[in-house]
């Protein structure tokens, strides 16, 4: 077996030994570039990011180790960041929850109308990193009324018991 393969393993093994990563949902792709170890794929939290490189410098015997792992924490704000920057509270006056797994982003909530859902998915969709969208954005116009009304109603009744007693 060549010698960077053998190096893969043994950094692969080094990193299994992590439980969160061993156990966890992530996908992490191991390579030798010359003298260097290169991390790529997914992992579920910064700490595993972090961990995963730690671990394969000491496998690897003191050789540089580039990571490139992307964390779903990392996408989820990233994605969060996106949106709001390039929407705000024009398209979307509720911002929507976003989860990732793996490069998966799930894009949940209530958005008022078909332009805004393809609008939401086309602007996350501009994040490095992410491998697929999925757009299970449900288009209500009540639910965002429902949601700007209670706050009208509790300034309303607010103001007529200062003033009527």
């Amino acid at each position: 077996m060549p010698i960077p393969e053998l190096l893969r393993e043994a950094v692969e093994r080094a990193i299994m030994t992590y439980d969160p990563i061993r156990t966890g949902e992530t996908k992490i792709d191991i390579d030798i570039q010359g003298s260097d170890i290169v991390l790529s794929g997914y992992v579920r939290t910064d700490v595993m990011r972090s961990v995963a490189a730690q671990l394969a410098k000491g496998a690897g015997g003191g050789r540089a180790v580039r990571n490139n792992l992307l964390s779903d924490t990392e996408l989820e704000i990233a994605v969060g960041q996106t949106i709001e920057l390039a929407l705000g509270t024009y398209i979307l006056p509720v911002m929507p929850v976003v989860r990732a797994m793996r490069g998966h982003i799930f894009l949940r909530g209530p958005v008022p109308s078909e332009g805004a859902k393809a609008i939401m998915e086309e602007v996350a969709q501009q994040v490095p990193g992410i491998v697929m969208i999925h757009n299970l954005l449900d288009v209500d116009t009540s639910a965002i009324e429902r949601m700007i009304a209670p706050k009208k109603a509790t300034r309303a009744s607010k103001a007529g018991a200062a003033g009527g007693g």
